[in-house]
């Protein structure tokens, strides 16, 4: 969203696309684009990747809400929509 008027939009080879997941994931990268590209074969290594980075970042704010969940001082809340429509 925030790079939609970046000319490089959409646009990331294969090499560029593996730099994301390592940083996120380090030695688990492999496995983790295995699962992500049979569960999207069609998907661009573009929309991979966004995705990749959807979910861990989703996946950290479950982690926080849990953590403030457990100090029971007040209602924890959490919501997660994932916005893929193919």
């Amino acid at each position: 969203m925030y790079d939609i008027d970046d000319p490089s939009y959409g646009k990331l080879d294969e090499a560029g696309f593996w730099t994301g997941p390592k940083k996120m994931v380090g030695d688990e990268a492999q496995g983790i684009i295995d699962l992500y590209r049979k569960k999207y074969p069609k998907a661009t290594p573009y929309e991979l990747a966004i995705d990749i980075a959807t979910d861990a970042t989703s996946i950290s704010s479950i982690r926080l809400a849990g953590a403030a969940c457990s100090l029971g001082k007040a209602p924890t809340y959490d919501t997660y929509s994932h916005g893929r429509h193919r």
